[in-house]
Formats: C-alpha cells, structure tokens, sequence
C-alpha cells in the first residue's frame, strides 16, 4: 500500500512591524514624518533585507497579522507603505504594548490532523532589531 505524504498544514503568522518588516521607528518619530511629509510619509518607510523575498516563498494559504506598537493614528500611513512594498497581510492589530509578546496554543493530537501525528502549534522567532530577515523559516512543521 502507497501511503501519501500528508499535506503541510496551513500556517497564521503573527509578525511585529517595526524592526522586523520596516527599519525601527517609535510612535513619535512617525507624528514627525507624518507632519513634516503629510500624504507622502509612508514613502519614507525601509523595508528591512530580505522581507520581501521571504514574503514571496510564503504559502498563499498562509495568513499574515500584523502587531505593533504603532498607534492606530499611524494607519493610514503604515497601510501604504506595506501596499507600496506588496506586503499582503490579513489584519493589524496596532496600539499593542511594546514589550515581550506571548503566544499559547495547544498541541494538536495525532488523530486530529493529516499528518498523523501530535503537531507543536506555538513557535517564536527573535530577531535583532532593524538586522531584516534573511533567517526565518517559512515552515516550521
């Protein structure tokens, strides 16, 4: 009997905005370019290396949420920057605390999923501040 290789399971990422997808900046350095530049602000937004690229090998299944410090004052401005990127994404979730974020999940039994197996569904990726993300993993079953 064949036995199929079982399908890779579809994956939500939960991703920070600042320091991780755009070169790091507080709430009050946005107020400053949002005055100063008004409508064009979100062009001085940097993609950090290799976001892009990481961003293209996700699955089309896969669903991104964004958290951020950022306050909802700046959505406007964040919003087009990540469309002036092709960053597609499914929500922002802004105005969240700065400091360590926290995931719990459970652990999804073997019977319970194609793959036959109990299956870790909490992971957590730290990168350096502002270094991009040449290093993540787009899978990580």
């Amino acid at each position: 009997m064949i036995q199929q290789k079982p399908e890779k399971l579809d994956q939500t990422w939960f991703l920070d905005i600042d320091g991780t997808i755009f070169k790091n900046k507080s709430n009050l350095e946005l107020d400053r370019i949002i005055k100063k530049d008004k409508y064009k602000s979100y062009l001085s937004e940097e993609l950090l290396e290799g976001v892009k690229a990481w961003f293209q090998k996700l699955s089309p299944k896969d669903i991104v949420i964004f958290v951020t410090a950022r306050e909802k004052r700046h959505s406007a401005h964040t919003e087009k920057a990540l469309r002036k990127f092709g960053i597609k994404y499914k929500q922002i979730i802004y105005g969240i605390n700065a400091g360590p974020r926290v995931l719990i999940n459970d652990i999804k039994p073997a019977d319970s999923n194609p793959m036959n197996r109990d299956i870790e569904t909490a992971f957590s990726v730290n990168l350096k501040r502002d270094a991009g993300f040449n290093k993540v993993p787009v899978c990580f079953l």
